[in-house]
């Protein structure tokens, strides 16, 4: 569990854009991992095993807050510090409108879209493994980075 938390927290945090949330989603993942243990058939690491098990669990509770509309404006404070993690936002008026838009730019996103975007974009993940982690193939998890990226790049055109 220690091994994987970082991990499985920040993939959590990225779709849900919330510390809690992703807290509960990571905490949850790790139960269904559990319950579930014998399912592990070992043709895979560990890790990815529980990384597409956290994926879920965040990917379902996105949508449930989605259906309730209780989608959280993110916080700079609220990002998560770990080491592996992208370099923080420009601190100056000008990098904070952008983050607040991002932030907004991201909110409309899918949960699949904001995933496979953050997994290619800020992990570096390859699409093979984007797609088994979101429980899909390499081609559609493509699809679901490049749609991200178009309505992205339409949002935040003010900015280039």
């Amino acid at each position: 569990m220690e091994r994987h938390w970082q991990r499985l927290y920040r993939l959590a945090w990225r779709i849900l854009g919330s510390a809690e949330d992703a807290e509960d989603a990571s905490q949850e993942a790790f139960m269904n991992a559990w319950e579930r243990i014998d399912t592990y058939r070992g043709d895979a690491p560990v890790g990815a095993w529980l990384s597409r098990i956290a994926a879920h669990a965040a990917i379902d509770r996105y949508r449930r807050r989605r259906a309730r509309r209780e989608l959280p404006v993110l916080a700079e404070e609220e990002a998560p510090q770990f080491a592996s993690a992208a370099p923080g936002p420009d601190r100056s008026a000008a990098g904070s409108e952008f983050r607040a838009a991002l932030d907004r730019a991201r909110a409309g996103l899918s949960a699949h879209q904001r995933a496979a975007f953050d997994l290619k974009a800020v992990e570096g993940e390859d699409f093979q493994t984007i797609g088994s982690l979101l429980g899909c193939g390499a081609s559609s998890a493509r699809q679901h980075f490049f749609r991200a990226l178009r309505k992205l790049r339409a949002e935040l055109e003010a900015y280039r």
